[in-house]
Protein backbone atom coordinates (compact mmCIF):
# COMPACT_ATOMS: atom_id res chain seq x y z
CA UNK A 1 0.00 0.00 0.00
CA UNK A 2 2.65 2.60 0.95
CA UNK A 3 4.87 1.55 -2.37
CA UNK A 4 1.47 2.54 -4.18
CA UNK A 5 1.19 5.57 -2.71
CA UNK A 6 4.63 6.34 -3.13
CA UNK A 7 4.56 5.32 -6.99
CA UNK A 8 1.07 7.69 -7.20
CA UNK A 9 2.52 10.69 -5.45
CA UNK A 10 5.91 10.72 -7.98
CA UNK A 11 3.25 10.55 -11.05
CA UNK A 12 2.22 13.44 -9.63
CA UNK A 13 4.87 15.13 -9.55
CA UNK A 14 5.81 14.40 -12.81
CA UNK A 15 2.62 15.26 -13.88
CA UNK A 16 2.66 18.31 -11.58
CA UNK A 17 6.50 18.71 -13.56
CA UNK A 18 4.98 18.92 -16.75
CA UNK A 19 1.80 20.53 -17.03
CA UNK A 20 2.84 23.74 -14.95
CA UNK A 21 5.00 24.74 -17.50
CA UNK A 22 2.32 24.16 -20.50
CA UNK A 23 0.09 26.23 -18.02
CA UNK A 24 2.82 29.39 -17.90
CA UNK A 25 3.21 28.75 -21.47
CA UNK A 26 -0.48 29.18 -22.62
CA UNK A 27 -0.62 32.18 -20.02
CA UNK A 28 1.83 33.46 -21.39
CA UNK A 29 1.13 33.56 -24.70
CA UNK A 30 -2.55 34.80 -24.01
CA UNK A 31 -1.27 37.71 -22.20
CA UNK A 32 0.81 38.44 -25.08
CA UNK A 33 -1.85 38.09 -28.08
CA UNK A 34 -3.72 40.51 -25.60
CA UNK A 35 -1.32 42.98 -25.34
CA UNK A 36 -0.75 43.04 -29.19
CA UNK A 37 -4.32 43.13 -29.82
CA UNK A 38 -4.50 46.31 -27.87
CA UNK A 39 -1.29 47.98 -29.39
CA UNK A 40 -2.65 47.29 -32.85
CA UNK A 41 -5.68 48.78 -32.11
CA UNK A 42 -3.74 52.10 -30.40
CA UNK A 43 -1.59 52.17 -33.68
CA UNK A 44 -5.03 52.10 -35.59
CA UNK A 45 -6.10 55.30 -33.31
CA UNK A 46 -2.81 57.16 -33.98
CA UNK A 47 -2.45 56.46 -37.65
CA UNK A 48 -6.14 57.90 -37.82
CA UNK A 49 -5.12 60.72 -35.57
CA UNK A 50 -2.41 61.41 -37.87
CA UNK A 51 -4.83 61.18 -41.29
CA UNK A 52 -7.15 63.99 -39.56
CA UNK A 53 -4.61 66.33 -38.21
CA UNK A 54 -2.86 66.17 -42.13
CA UNK A 55 -6.51 67.18 -43.75
CA UNK A 56 -6.83 69.73 -40.87
CA UNK A 57 -3.76 71.14 -42.10
CA UNK A 58 -4.48 71.19 -45.82
CA UNK A 59 -7.67 72.93 -45.00
CA UNK A 60 -5.49 75.49 -42.71
CA UNK A 61 -3.40 76.54 -45.98
CA UNK A 62 -5.99 77.08 -48.05
CA UNK A 63 -7.35 79.06 -45.82
CA UNK A 64 -4.38 80.59 -45.83
CA UNK A 65 -4.31 80.79 -49.74
CA UNK A 66 -7.48 82.50 -49.36
CA UNK A 67 -6.16 85.40 -47.86
CA UNK A 68 -2.86 85.40 -49.23
CA UNK A 69 -4.49 85.60 -52.75
CA UNK A 70 -6.82 88.35 -52.13
CA UNK A 71 -4.28 90.50 -50.29
CA UNK A 72 -1.83 90.42 -52.86
CA UNK A 73 -4.31 90.98 -55.66
CA UNK A 74 -5.41 93.96 -53.23
CA UNK A 75 -2.17 95.08 -53.18
CA UNK A 76 -1.09 94.87 -56.62
CA UNK A 77 -3.89 95.02 -59.19
CA UNK A 78 -2.82 92.06 -61.16
CA UNK A 79 -5.29 88.92 -61.78
CA UNK A 80 -2.28 86.28 -61.45
CA UNK A 81 -2.11 86.96 -57.41
CA UNK A 82 -6.00 85.53 -57.34
CA UNK A 83 -5.01 82.25 -58.51
CA UNK A 84 -4.50 80.79 -55.07
CA UNK A 85 -7.79 82.75 -54.04
CA UNK A 86 -9.58 80.37 -56.66
CA UNK A 87 -7.69 77.21 -55.94
CA UNK A 88 -8.49 77.18 -52.63
CA UNK A 89 -12.21 77.83 -53.38
CA UNK A 90 -12.02 74.70 -55.41
CA UNK A 91 -10.93 72.60 -53.21
CA UNK A 92 -12.29 73.69 -49.43
CA UNK A 93 -15.25 72.28 -50.37
CA UNK A 94 -14.19 68.88 -51.07
CA UNK A 95 -11.13 68.82 -48.45
CA UNK A 96 -13.86 69.32 -45.97
CA UNK A 97 -15.90 66.67 -46.82
CA UNK A 98 -13.10 64.42 -46.97
CA UNK A 99 -12.71 65.45 -43.09
CA UNK A 100 -15.95 65.20 -42.14
CA UNK A 101 -15.97 61.70 -43.30
CA UNK A 102 -12.72 60.47 -41.45
CA UNK A 103 -14.50 61.65 -38.39
CA UNK A 104 -17.89 60.66 -39.12
CA UNK A 105 -17.91 58.75 -35.59
CA UNK A 106 -16.93 61.61 -33.53
CA UNK A 107 -20.38 64.15 -34.03
CA UNK A 108 -18.96 67.34 -32.09
CA UNK A 109 -16.25 66.99 -34.59
CA UNK A 110 -18.71 66.90 -37.87
CA UNK A 111 -20.23 69.59 -36.28
CA UNK A 112 -17.13 71.52 -36.18
CA UNK A 113 -16.06 71.15 -39.51
CA UNK A 114 -19.31 72.58 -40.57
CA UNK A 115 -18.91 75.37 -38.39
CA UNK A 116 -15.20 76.21 -40.50
CA UNK A 117 -17.14 75.90 -43.67
CA UNK A 118 -19.93 78.41 -42.95
CA UNK A 119 -17.41 80.84 -41.64
CA UNK A 120 -15.05 80.13 -44.82
CA UNK A 121 -18.09 80.80 -46.68
CA UNK A 122 -19.51 83.84 -44.59
CA UNK A 123 -15.77 85.12 -45.19
CA UNK A 124 -15.30 84.87 -48.65
CA UNK A 125 -18.84 86.61 -49.53
CA UNK A 126 -18.39 89.74 -46.71
CA UNK A 127 -14.66 90.05 -47.52
CA UNK A 128 -13.05 88.00 -49.98
CA UNK A 129 -15.19 88.45 -53.38
CA UNK A 130 -16.55 91.78 -51.88
CA UNK A 131 -13.41 93.32 -51.60
CA UNK A 132 -11.77 91.59 -54.76
CA UNK A 133 -15.19 93.28 -56.74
Amino acid sequence: MKNKLSTLASNQRVLAKKIVPVMLVILFGATNYFGISSLLSTFDWVTHTHDVIASATEIEKLTIDLETGQRGFLITGKESFLAPYNNALKELDNKIDGLQEKVNDNPQQVTRLGDVRKLIEQWSVEAGTREIN
